[in-house]
């Protein structure tokens, strides 16, 4: 039974849903089923559900597939035949009966019934069709709000319900009304090291540049104030030398590997990876390289193969073909010389035929010489 398209969209979308259904069988093709939350009656003997989608469209719905599913029922075979291709052919079956010539029509004298009159709008007709809320899209990307529901205000005088256009103050010549609009509150986001201002660090010349700000400004007169001290760098101890030249020519005595040695067989050891990854993969493109080229040249024998195959069967059907012709050429001329002969044949015994004809008309003409000759001498003699 063939189904509309629309028909087995549906019922494979319904199908889908039925996955999030859990069915319970209550016996007598009754079953419940939980459904996000609510519980719905499905009774496979009525064809019906508590949901009420399947009752009225007749389109088994996702609660019901999941039902045929622990019964091993096909959805479609369930589908109203209603919506099959025959119900529809049988609904369109009658013929639609030609009416009768417009002269022939029967007059009513009623109201002529006019088609609405046309009224032109101003402007140019618009080409493009109006498009659908979720088809717009907004020129900052992304899909267009829209506007529905948004009450607007006058900016004039502030009012709702309409724009400056319509505003009846302005109109009248009332002085704008002074309004303040809600400004957006503003979000102070605090920078990531503000943790860190809690605990400020002190240093000597922080501290002594805040001492000498605190004394400026407190005393009233100018009070001489210690200058800062210069510090300079200590001066190397010969020991810490001593020891820094040794340890550059022994070495490192310690039984474990200093962090340049490490950082070395780290970065050898992944040096070494990366060559024997490079020599896998050239190993690997090689590989490759000769499977293709061995592929190539069997293919290319392959063809070649074909081609001299192709050429013997050309050169057989030629030769097959020279042979016919020169059998047909051959019995060509056999049937040839059967009809010179046969003419040849066909025209000496018309000849003989006719020598034939020829001397019995010259027979029968001396025989009736003859007769009319004695026919005249027994005149003759009866005569005297």
């Amino acid at each position: 039974m063939g189904q509309y398209v629309q028909i087995k969209k549906k019922v494979e979308k319904f199908a889908e849903l039925a996955s999030i259904c859990y069915v319970t069988p209550a016996g007598e093709g009754i079953f419940k089923v939980d459904s996000q939350g609510r519980a719905y009656i499905v009774d496979l003997m009525t064809q019906t559900c508590t949901c009420r989608r399947w009752d009225i469209s007749g389109i088994p719905c996702h609660h019901s597939i999941a039902c045929f599913r622990h019964e091993k029922i096909t959805p479609k075979d369930m589908v109203s035949p209603w919506y099959s291709i025959d119900s529809f052919k049988r609904a369109y079956s009658n013929i639609i009966r030609p009416c009768r010539d417009r002269r022939e029509w029967q007059k009513t004298y009623g109201i002529n019934v006019d088609p609405p009159p046309y009224d032109k709008k101003v402007g140019r007709p618009s080409k493009n069709r109006r498009k659908e809320p979720h088809e717009l899209e907004h020129h900052m990307g992304g899909k267009k709000m829209s506007r529905h529901g948004v009450i607007m205000h006058c900016s004039y005088c502030g009012g709702p319900g309409h724009n400056i256009g319509g505003c009846n103050d302005k109109k009248n010549g009332m002085p704008p009304k002074q309004y303040v609009r809600k400004k957006k509150k503003e979000v102070v986001r605090l920078l990531p090291d503000s943790s860190d201002e809690d605990e400020p660090v002190i240093t000597q010349v922080i501290v002594m540049s805040s001492c000498h700000k605190f004394l400026h400004l407190s005393s009233p007169t100018n009070i001489p104030v210690r200058a800062e001290p210069q510090f300079e760098p200590l001066p190397e101890s010969s020991f810490i030398a001593a020891a820094r030249e040794k340890a550059s020519q022994v070495g490192c005595t310690s039984k474990q590997p200093r962090q340049g040695d490490l950082a070395r067989e780290v970065e050898a050891m992944k040096q070494a990876k990366n060559n024997a990854a490079a020599e896998k993969k050239e190993a690997a493109m090689q590989a490759r390289i000769r499977k293709e080229e061995d592929a190539l040249a069997l293919k290319a024998q392959i063809a070649k193969l074909k081609a001299e195959e192709s050429h013997q069967k050309k050169m057989l059907a030629v030769e097959k073909k020279k042979e016919e012709q020169v059998a047909k050429r051959e019995e060509a001329a056999r049937q040839k010389e059967a009809k010179r002969v046969a003419a040849i044949e066909k025209k000496g015994m018309q000849a003989q035929a006719k020598k034939r004809a020829a001397e019995e008309k010259r027979a029968m003409k001396e025989a009736m010489m003859e007769s009319k000759k004695s026919n005249k001498v027994s005149m003759f003699d009866e005569f005297r």
